[in-house]
């Protein structure tokens, strides 16, 4: 039997996390692009892959990436997210500069924020009553937001993410 030459395995993964992802079929999406990611990195040359969209620039093609690896990261913390995995899906995104994949992160860590917040104001027994749990993730999360807007950052998704987090 021939080895699969892995621009061939890699494809044949990117097909599955879509596939499964289209049917809902959360955890199959996240084994395949967990498959994907613990694959050797491609070598230059290796790929048709486009390279375009960093966050703060001018283009605003939301399905474009940095790099082929930053789409397969994305895939994999998209898929973390649709399990409810917040906090893997934002470490997944660390260092990955396009829009797209800052906006899973920043939202992802809003999320989990949320999960923790409704997590915490529970006891065994049923509700607490009284104080709510604060989100301990917004004031970091606006923090990180205000310092994107200052440097004019204009992407939509990211402005709704920013309005979305501040005070009443």
């Amino acid at each position: 039997m021939e080895a699969v030459p892995p621009t061939t395995l890699r494809q044949s993964l990117r097909g599955c996390v879509d596939d499964c992802s289209i049917r809902g079929l959360s955890w199959g999406a996240k084994w395949a692009a967990e498959a994907l990611n613990s694959l050797p990195k491609s070598q230059p040359g290796d790929s048709t892959f486009q390279y375009t969209d960093e966050i703060g620039s001018r283009r605003r093609d939301w399905n474009s990436f940095c790099s082929e690896e930053e789409s397969d990261r994305y895939a994999l913390a998209k898929c973390y997210f649709d399990c409810r995995e917040y906090d893997h899906a934002s470490e997944t995104l660390d260092h990955c500069p396009s829009s797209k994949s800052v906006f899973l992160k920043l939202y992802a860590r809003f999320m989990s924020g949320e999960k923790k917040k409704d997590e915490d104001s529970e006891m065994v027994m049923g509700p607490i009553d009284g104080e709510v749990t604060p989100n301990r993730e917004l004031q970091p999360l606006i923090a990180e937001l205000r310092t994107l807007m200052k440097r004019g950052c204009q992407e939509p998704f990211l402005l709704y993410l920013y309005v979305q987090t501040l005070p009443n």
